[in-house]
């Protein structure tokens, strides 16, 4: 199209970005524009329960993505966060969640991550891609859980993992169909057990060669009033190395 011959005090439209809205509509000397990227990703969450997915999720997530979503409970409340899904490319694409007990748990690859409970009134969810390899990323739910309610039932939520008065509480029944997202079955590997309502058990084994990593049994349990997740991950199956 040649070059535009423009008057001396205009500089002509800047063009867009990918993905851009361009704010400001006077391009003469001395005028200031300003971009800002569209659907910019994050946020922050109040409410006592909600769901966060990776942008544009169940499709693939973009390259370079730098996203923070913030939930925030009442003084005293904590939240509990489960995942229903999660692909992200491992050891280059990561979700790091800040607020819990650990200074930071970083989350990658393919595994689906146990429930991660805030050990203040927030949490932070930082997530970011490389510039390259997609995946269909991550969906999950938070739930607020209330101080006074806790107290109420007299229940006392204890920190260690396998506290099996925890794993009582938890696993309370209470409403109907309450169900744990599908653990899957390790690659090279089974699965035993497909029931995966609150209480219900699943067993995983390996083929020959092959040498399980993680637990054996999962339990689907009660998480909070509405959510229920699995014990531990799906375990993985390893390649035993016979030596010769």
């Amino acid at each position: 199209m040649g070059n535009q011959v423009l008057p001396s005090h205009t500089c002509g439209t800047p063009g867009l970005i990918p993905n851009g809205v361009i704010h400001g509509s006077r391009y003469n000397m001395g005028d200031k524009i300003r971009y800002s990227s569209e659907g910019a990703c994050g946020g922050t969450l109040r409410g006592t329960a909600g769901s966060i997915t990776s942008p544009g999720y169940p499709a693939e997530y973009d390259n370079n993505l730098d996203c923070t979503w913030s939930i925030l409970a009442e003084p005293g409340d904590t939240i509990a966060l489960v995942f229903n899904d999660f692909l992200l490319e491992d050891k280059y694409d990561f979700l790091e969640i800040s607020g819990t007990e650990a200074p930071s748990i970083w989350l990658t690859g393919t595994t689906l991550p146990s429930p991660v409970i805030s050990s203040k009134n927030w949490l932070r969810i930082h997530f970011t891609s490389d510039s390259n390899h997609r995946r269909k990323g991550f969906s999950a739910q938070y739930q607020v859980k209330k101080a006074i309610e806790l107290k109420s039932r007299g229940v006392k939520m204890m920190p260690s993992k396998d506290s099996s008065h925890k794993n009582a509480v938890l696993s309370q029944s209470g409403l109907a169909g309450d169900v744990c997202p599908d653990p899957g079955v390790p690659e090279n590997g089974k699965r035993m057990g497909s029931a995966f309502q609150v209480g219900s058990s699943v067993q995983f084994s390996c083929d020959d060669s092959y040498v399980l990593q993680g637990s054996k049994s999962i339990t689907c349990q009660r998480v909070t009033d509405t959510l229920a997740a699995w014990s531990d991950h799906r375990p993985i199956c390893r390649r035993t190395c016979l030596s010769s």
